[in-house]
Formats: structure tokens, sequence, C-alpha cells
């Protein structure tokens, strides 16, 4: 069934092809960055979802692709070598400075 939706959509002209995935994409390009300005936390699946489909059409696309997950192996391996308790303290840390800017933000926002 899938490859005979791939072929049936490798079909379609190359013009109307490149159309709906430039549509599609930069739509969920788009929504991921007005989730950067709303309060939400989906915004990263939305780029990285838009990217995802408009490489598969265009080659700039594709290697903004490319470097994102070369990136995701280098942070893979970074973490990898962290020792454990390191990671705990710099998520407590991360997580304490978070508390603290909400708290900060809700007490002065009037």
């Amino acid at each position: 069934m899938r490859n005979t939706l791939l072929a049936r959509w490798r079909a379609v002209p190359a013009p109307i092809r490149k159309s709906v995935v430039l549509t599609v994409g930069l739509t969920l390009l788009a929504l991921g960055g007005v989730l950067i300005v709303l309060p939400g936390p989906f915004t990263l699946p939305f780029v990285i979802a838009g990217v995802a489909i408009l490489s598969s059409e265009f080659v700039w696309a594709e290697r903004i692709m490319e470097r994102g997950q070369q990136a995701g192996t280098l942070a893979k391996e970074w973490v990898g070598r962290v020792p454990t308790p390191w990671l705990f303290v710099i998520g407590g840390w991360f997580a304490a400075a978070v508390g603290i800017a909400a708290w900060w933000w809700f007490i002065h926002r009037t």
C-alpha cells in the first residue's frame, strides 16, 4: 500500500507536487513560528515536520535537515559523555531558573 501511494505521489507532475509540498511545509513552519510567540509546548514538532516535508522536494531544506540531524547526533554524544549526576544538577538548575522566572513574571505582571 505504501509503495503504491508513493508511486502515485511521484506520478504527480513536479510543479504541482512541489507546490503542495511548499504549501504544507511552509504552513507547518509558520505554525511553529506562531507557537514560539504564543504559550504552548509544541513548537519544535511543527518546525521539524515542516522541514522534513520540505526536504522531500527541495535541496535547501534537505541540507537544513541534515545539519539538524548532525547537531542531534553531536548533542546525543555530548550528553552520553556527561556524568549522570551532572545531568541531574544541570536539569535542577534549569528547572529552578524556569520556576523563578515564572514566579517573577506572575508576581510582577500587574
